[in-house]
């Protein structure tokens, strides 16, 4: 959790390197919570034949916070999966490896 500090609004002075002295300030507002982002999504939401869980597996540092989303098809039958991967230049060797597949 934020400290009070750190939560009250930041007053910022910019001084002018010219001849007259001149200054500038800045007011910046705090940071909200994002924590109304963050319910569970009921059950209604998802399709039929699909498990979903999200788990812990340290890509986080906060053992709290689950950082892996696990979908899992139900159905008997063979089912399909799509992914969408980054067009940036600088790909991640797990994004490379899943491309691959």
């Amino acid at each position: 959790m934020p400290s009070a500090a750190s939560r009250l609004p930041a007053v910022l002075k910019r001084f002018s390197s010219t001849a007259t002295p001149a200054t500038t300030t800045i007011v910046t507002k705090a940071i909200p919570s994002k924590t109304h982002l963050h319910k569970p999504l009921p059950d209604s939401a998802f399709p039929k034949g699909y498990a979903l869980t999200g788990l812990h597996c340290g890509v986080k540092k906060k053992p709290e916070l689950l950082d892996l989303a696990v979908i899992l098809s139900t159905s008997s039958r063979p089912t399909s999966a799509a992914a969408c991967f980054t067009r940036n230049a600088f790909k991640a060797a797990p994004v490379i490896v899943s491309q691959e597949w």
